[in-house]
């Protein structure tokens, strides 16, 4: 089925089976037809993190984004560091530098906060991908009914509506 979403949220939903055998549907963006490989990157911010399911869940969460995607993954990065921290985080930039060796063309993190917490730095980071001709995906926004899926209608919704106020009270329409 074909979505006709606003903007960038335009795609195709797919459903796929995750590791634990249920459904789950994403919206795979239309812009990444003709990418092939990916790069996961998950990441906690303490060593007493890592023994917890985050990473795994996080692994889980774009392995079923890839497969949705028909992207393979060429490689995995687990990464204990801050959110807060960029060019020190070595991982991180390994994950980078496959995207910009074309070993991989899609850069797969579960949620925003996961890479990083400073807009600044996701600015640089998004950046540097584009600039290679790679895609950076935050797979849980692309889950359908998942809260940040939810949250991105809502606000692409409220721009639509707001344009179309403007548009109005300008005698535009």
């Amino acid at each position: 089925m074909k979505l006709r979403l606003p903007s960038q949220l335009e795609g195709e939903e797919r459903i796929v089976k995750n590791a634990e055998g249920k459904s789950e549907t994403f919206i795979v963006p239309s812009f990444l037809s003709g990418c092939r490989t990916a790069v996961i990157y998950a990441r906690v911010s303490s060593p007493s993190q890592r023994n917890n399911s985050s990473f795994g869940r996080q692994r889980a969460a774009c392995e079923s984004f890839a497969q949705a995607a028909g992207l393979k993954v060429a490689r995995h990065y687990e990464e204990v560091e801050s959110g807060c921290v960029y060019l020190s985080r070595p991982l991180l930039q390994q994950a980078l530098n496959d995207i910009e060796d074309g070993i991989a063309d899609v850069f797969l993190v579960e949620t925003m906060d996961r890479l990083v917490r400073d807009a600044r730095i996701n600015a640089e980071i998004s950046h540097r991908i584009r600039k290679s001709g790679g895609f950076l995906i935050f797979c849980e926004e692309q889950r359908i009914d998942s809260p940040d899926q939810k949250f991105l209608l809502d606000i692409a919704s409220q721009a639509s509506d707001y344009k179309h106020d403007r548009l109005g009270s300008l005698g535009l329409i």
